[in-house]
């Protein structure tokens, strides 16, 4: 006898009769015989059917049919050349997989039958020659018939996410390409195991430092890189290494990759340095988290309305910075705007760069130890020059476009060592104080020095210190134009 699913006691030995119109007696045992005056069936349980007599009975097996299954979910099957995985979301393909390869290689997760349709992007159907291209979909409709799913079809992915029992490696972003990681002792060979695809396909990684040598041996410093290869064998990407990551992190810095309007963001004194006509949407979208982390920005003004989009920005403005716990209390940047920042090194040919004494001059690069908060010179690097006695001066030879009164802002590295007081003259005349470049807490820092009138064409801006220093620094002038 068969019977559907959630049959019970009740409804079987309401819903026969005998087929001559005689009188039966009907009752139910379980496979072991044993009388069952209630509940559902099972397979197995019998009715006893007794005939009019009294005597005579017969014992009908039950069989339960299964409820059609609402499964859509899908596996590879065991042969599954064309096909590199399945995911939640998506059918990862070999390039020049067609449909047939597709629905001869996927199998349902309960094996019970399901109905598949491929179409393209749009929703027409394909047929079974057609190659797969990235944006087709699978349709699965589960043996119900309602039950249905969509599964795009994709290539492998460089992209990563985290993998089970990660330890160092806190936080990947796909976005930029950028990793972070715990503590500033992590060894760059564990990175790799930390890490997985995001669409179940193998990926290989190897290291390198941050100008493309091999790195296979000690601990990731920031700038350090992870590249990928895709489980096809040829598409590659590389990620940036950040050390010493904090959830609770709230310091910036311009992205790697472009940012036209923001010149750079000093982490020690929260300021940043960016150029006239900057609007909202320009400063957010060329800044990140110096660590790697996930923060969330906002612009407004000094009195903290905010602004967006093409809003243009003014000096005073302030850039809130919440870090990724959103726990931890948020950091605001208070935004310099310039016409025209000269960066300063000794190869850049808008300058010429003299000495008293012939002094030496040496490039200091970025704090990479962990230090977030030493970072974000321009262009990474600023002159450090050693200064044997008082009055000696370094002096860069600047070309000013336009005649105008402009506003002089200088940025340098303090330190609580090598460092002295200097002061600042444009072709013999001292502008504003001098500048201290000692300080305990060590880092970038932007002094606002004051105002000088300038002719259009070539000006003298000489920094004579007042005493000897092992490293004086000096990363760049900026000028703005006030009438």
């Amino acid at each position: 006898m068969n019977v559907t699913s959630n049959t019970t006691v009740a409804h079987v030995t309401t819903q026969v009769v005998s087929t001559d119109g005689s009188t039966q007696g009907y009752s139910i045992k379980d496979a072991g015989n044993t009388s069952k005056p209630t509940g559902a069936l099972v397979t197995g349980d019998q009715l006893v059917v007794t005939a009019a007599d009294g005597t005579t009975n017969v014992p009908y097996t039950i069989d339960v049919a299964r409820a059609l299954s609402n499964n859509t979910s899908i596996a590879l099957n065991s042969s599954h050349a064309k096909l590199y995985a399945v995911n939640a979301a998506s059918v990862v393909i070999v390039a020049g997989a067609t449909v047939a390869d597709l629905l001869t290689q996927i199998v349902s997760t309960d094996v019970s039958p399901q109905n598949y349709v491929v179409t393209d992007s749009g929703n027409t159907p394909k047929v079974s020659t057609d190659v797969l291209v990235t944006g087709d979909i699978l349709k699965v409709t589960a043996a119900d018939g309602v039950a249905h799913k969509d599964y795009l079809i994709a290539f492998p992915t460089t992209n990563l996410q985290l993998n089970t029992g990660n330890t160092t490696v806190i936080v990947v972003n796909n976005a930029d390409r950028r990793i972070a990681t715990s503590g500033t002792t992590t060894v760059i060979t564990t990175i790799a195991g930390q890490l997985k695809s995001t669409d179940g396909t193998i990926q290989t990684y190897s290291t390198t430092n941050a100008t493309g040598t091999a790195k296979t041996t000690g601990n990731a410093v920031n700038g350090d890189k992870l590249v990928v290869k895709a489980a096809d064998g040829t598409t590659t990407a590389t990620y940036t290494i950040a050390i010493a990551a904090s959830a609770s992190s709230t310091y910036a810095q311009v992205k790697t990759a472009s940012h036209p309007h923001v010149a750079t963001l000093y982490n020690s004194d929260r300021t940043i340095l960016a150029y006239t006509g900057i609007t909202a949407a320009n400063l957010l979208a060329e800044i990140e988290s110096s660590d790697a982390t996930n923060q969330s920005y906002s612009v407004m003004d000094a009195v903290y309305a905010v602004k967006t989009g093409n809003a243009l920005l003014q000096t005073g403005d302030l850039l809130k910075v919440t870090p990724q716990d959103g726990l931890s209390s948020p950091s605001f940047y208070t935004i310099n705007l310039v016409d025209v920042v000269h960066d300063l090194y000794a190869a850049n040919p808008d300058i010429t760069i003299t000495t008293s004494n012939s002094n030496t001059i040496n490039m200091g690069n970025d704090d990479t130890a962990g230090n977030h908060d030493r970072n974000s010179a321009v262009n990474n690097s600023h002159l450090q020059v050693n200064f044997t006695a008082a009055n000696q001066y370094i002096e860069f030879q600047i070309n000013v476009s336009v005649a105008g009164t402009y506003n002089v802002l200088f940025g340098s590295k303090k330190s609580n060592s090598g460092r002295n007081t200097m002061q600042l003259s444009v072709d013999g005349t001292n502008v504003g104080s001098a500048v201290n470049e000692v300080t305990a807490n060590q880092g970038m820092y932007s002094t606002n020095i004051g105002s000088v009138n300038l002719t259009a064409g070539s000006h003298m801006f000489r920094f004579k210190v007042a005493g000897s220093a092992s490293g004086q620094s000096f990363d760049f002038i900026a000028l703005t134009k006030t009438n």
